[in-house]
């Protein structure tokens, strides 16, 4: 016995008295913040110690001890009650601490610590530098190899650093050197003029993209007033086309000789307009792959959303277009065009920083001025293809960057727009208002998203620039501005009847985009669906290996590199295996399997077939015949379903109505074909959801919605219960549940007496799952270790507690050793099976 020394945490600077000197030198964890360190031996006790100078410790002997002694099976093994060396007394009053014999320990320990360094161990420092650099190498040349980023130095990848995270990194840009027909301009780029149905004479470029800031090719098409005098100069109005998904570009068609309902009023009115492209087009949504939208999508980005294509196009408006006045230039545009609109006017000044030109005025016409909340709806699936896009949308709403306006503005919404929120405008005008910009906000009591627009919308937009300009003209009626055989177009004597055609097409063509486009997007990222009336099949496959950059990559993080394989295995599948299921391909890392579903036949070479695949060679399998499972995928087949469990985060107090949230929920729910009717089951107070599905990759994202629009907040990620563990969950609220659910969230568990601890996890990405589970369980005097049970198949933990459990440090214990989407439950402990009386065993029959 020494006398009591205080020692301090290095961590949280807890203190502790030390009552024993065995405790010297041992490794312990904080019971405070649970930091692992080794407890110093005092001064004098150094001082008295061989004058040899120890090796100092590396980081794993320092808080993890010897791995290689660790080897040991989970039923026979002991751990150190560490806690009964320090004076703050041990959690567990009935657990005697574990008699060792001191000198073998101390002379093992100082054995380890002092032992001169070997040859080869000199070297593990540079071995793993060098391995280090050589990972990255690769990494690089493979993501330049299948997501090739252009000569630009601040492209933005998916996944990669924004390199603002506050704005769009944006500065002053160089025009594109173009030339006006007849003009005598150096350039080999010159406006062409082309007859069309617009009373406008009109002109058109196409720039290539080894011309442009992005690489990318951009359109301009200019319509100027008829019959302009000379040394006239009149206003001008940009209008981006309208109609994107806000994460991708516009294209305009160049070869379109009709009227536009966008433009011809700013004409009429004797003003010119010129329209461009936006980079990252997509085209028609329902043919669009995940791939085609990633790749629009970093175009787009590669804009900075399309405000270089906008850049562009007033620079063409100064540098080249005749006629223009340079001190009235405005910005137009409608639904996504009006969002970048916005976007131009805030980052106009930082752009043209510097000079002496300014942005007169900047009109959106039902705009998305919150693009998180326009797309919040489908921001899961765009996540799982694109992760870092809502950082990209933060930074690209206008929203979040409206007090660098410097222009005036003017609003409008219809109250009915079912599109873009009418609230969120309005909202944004309050904004603007109280930041001192001149604002004017004009609404409409129409129910549509576009023809209110065309009817009401731009006629006043023109009176508001008139006003800004400080124009005569009248305002024009608040009617359709083609109402009036008066107010037609020096054209053909038919074009009013031509425009009002082309108004009505365009309108049910730009509603029968968005509708596709929102079908397409909550079909799980543009998979289409199997028929369920063919008959399926499962092939299983064993792995022998991966190619060489998975193997490098596997070692640091195999969960994160999970998903990236499956979709290269699934690129090599959809071309090598006629009837394979799109979407079905599923990698266990456990087990290393490979699985996917298809139907009819399978070709003999299939492991071949997919090695000599440009994606599929990602993974190689075994040569060996699969294992073939028949599957019933009809709603009520057996296999057709599986149980998913959420873990609520918390409860939105405004919109969670208890008393009625299992009726909404079960009817909203039964709108999903792949929902089960009736599985719905929810614990307010362990803090669970469960539903079982049948198909939980396409539908997994809208149940966390409409769970999130009910209220209840729930994990990213659910918990994938094995056919075993279902019935522990779908029986919850009859009189036979044998499961009840630990809230997760609490810092310990209550319960005084022994119980069973299960905990089911979902992902394990380590190496060792059962030298894993040693690891979390090791040093938690709450756990009967001999008592810890480990079912890989079942993805099983289960231990009997001595003391009150903390579930919190449980749970990051699991996490910190590679244990994912975890579910903790503790039931009753088994009664043991009593002796016989020795006096009955005695009796003869």
């Amino acid at each position: 016995m020494v006398d009591p020394q205080l020692v301090k945490c290095p961590q949280c600077a807890a203190a502790f008295r030390i009552k024993k000197k065995s405790a010297f030198g041992k490794k312990v964890k904080c019971p405070k913040c649970e930091t692992p360190f080794v407890i110093p031996e005092p001064v004098s006790i150094k001082s008295s110690s061989s004058s040899e100078k120890p090796k100092p410790l590396s980081l794993a002997e320092e808080f993890f001890g010897d791995e290689s002694e660790s080897s040991y099976s989970l039923a026979d093994d002991e751990f150190d009650n560490w806690e009964d060396d320090l004076n703050h007394g041990s959690s567990d009053k009935k657990s005697p601490p574990r008699k060792k014999q001191q000198t073998e320990e101390s002379g093992r320990k100082s054995k380890r610590y002092r032992s001169e360094p070997t040859q080869s161990n000199r070297y593990v420092p540079l071995i793993a530098v060098a391995g280090f650099i050589v990972f990255l190498f690769t990494t690089f040349i493979l993501v330049n190899l299948f997501f090739p980023q252009g000569n630009k130095p601040d492209r933005l990848a998916g996944g990669g650093n924004l390199n603002d995270t506050d704005k769009l990194n944006l500065g002053p840009l160089p025009p594109i050197k173009t030339s006006w027909p007849n003009q005598g301009g150096q350039s080999d780029l010159v406006f062409r003029e082309r007859k069309t149905a617009s009373s406008a004479k009109v002109y058109d470029l196409v720039c290539p993209g080894n011309k442009t800031v992005t690489g990318i090719p951009q359109k301009f098409r200019v319509y100027l007033p008829p019959d302009i005098p000379e040394n006239t100069q009149v206003p001008c109005v940009l209008v981006p086309p309208a109609g994107a998904t806000m994460l991708t570009g516009m294209d305009i068609d160049l070869n379109d000789t009709s009227l536009d309902a966008e433009h011809e009023p700013y004409i009429k009115a004797g003003f010119a307009v010129i329209t461009f492209s936006i980079d990252g087009p997509i085209g028609d949504i329902q043919q669009t792959t995940d791939n085609q939208f990633v790749n629009s999508h970093m175009q787009f980005r590669e804009s900075r959303a399309g405000v270089i294509n906008c850049v562009n196009a007033f620079h063409q408006v100064i540098e080249t277009v005749p006629n223009i006045d340079r001190k009235n230039i405005f910005i137009a545009g409608h639904s996504s065009a009006a969002t970048l609109s916005l976007l131009f006017a805030e980052y106009f000044s930082k752009v043209f920083q510097g000079s002496s030109l300014k942005l007169k005025g900047c009109l959106a016409y039902a705009p998305a001025t919150d693009s998180k909340s326009f797309l919040k709806e489908n921001l899961p699936i765009f996540k799982r293809i694109i992760p870092d896009v809502e950082q990209f949308i933060k930074i690209s709403s206008p929203s979040n960057y409206s007090e660098k306006i410097d222009c005036p503005v003017f609003l409008f919404h219809s109250t009915g727009d079912r599109v873009t929120s009418y609230t969120d405008t309005a909202a944004f005008t309050a904004q603007l208002q109280k930041q001192g910009i001149d604002v004017e906000f004009s609404t409409s009591n129409g129910a549509d998203h576009y023809q209110t627009m065309i009817d009401f919308g731009i006629p006043r937009g023109i009176s508001w620039i008139q006003k800004q300009t400080g124009g005569q003209q009248d305002p024009l009626p608040q009617s359709k501005p083609d109402s009036s055989p008066g107010s037609a177009p020096n054209a053909l004597s038919d074009s009013m009847v031509k425009m009002n055609k082309k108004i009505r097409e365009q309108g049910a063509e730009t509603k029968a985009r968005m509708e596709r486009m929102r079908k397409q997007f909550q079909n799980s990222a543009f998979k289409e669906k199997p028929d369920p009336n063919t008959p399926q099949q499962r092939a299983i496959f064993k792995i022998s290996g991966y190619n060489d950059f998975y193997t490098q990559a596997m070692k640091n993080d195999p969960t994160f590199w999970t998903r990236s394989i499956e979709n290269s295995v699934e690129s090599g599948l959809t071309k090598i295996v006629g009837g394979y299921i799109k979407g079905s391909v599923r990698l266990d890392l456990q087990n290393q399997l490979l699985s996917f579903n298809f139907t009819g036949n399978l070709p003999d070479n299939l492991p071949q077939l997919l090695a000599e695949d440009h994606r599929g060679k990602a993974v190689k399998l075994d040569q060996y015949p699969p294992v073939i499972e028949g599957i019933n995928n009809t709603p009520s087949g057996p296999n057709s379903s599986q149980g998913l469990l959420f873990k609520i985060t918390f409860l939105k107090g405004f919109n969670f109505d208890q008393a009625n949230f299992m009726k909404v929920a079960e009817i909203k729910l039964k709108q999903l074909d792949q929902y089960v009717p009736g599985s719905l089951k929810l614990n307010l107070e362990e803090k669970w959801v469960f539903v079982k599905v049948t198909d939980d990759e396409s539908v997994i994202y809208q149940i966390r919605n409409l769970f999130s629009n009910a209220g209840v907040s729930v994990d990213l990620t659910p918990t994938r219960l094995t056919p075993e563990n279902i019935s522990k969950y779908e029986n919850y609220g009859s009189t036979a549940n044998p499961s009840k659910m630990i809230d997760l969230g609490s810092t310990a568990s209550q319960a005084n007496t022994s119980q069973k601890y299960v905990i089911l996890y979902g992902v394990y990405g380590g190496d060792d799952a059962k030298e894993s589970v040693k690891r979390s369980l090791k040093g938690f005097v709450w756990v009967d270790q001999k008592s810890i049970q480990f079912n890989p198949h079942k993805k099983e933990i289960s231990f009997i507690n001595r003391s009150p459990v903390d579930t919190g440090a449980l749970e990051r214990a699991l996490n910190r050793n590679k244990f994912y989407q975890l579910a903790i439950s503790q039931e009753a402990v088994p009664a043991k099976a009593t002796e016989p009386d020795a006096t009955k065993k005695a009796t003869p029959n």
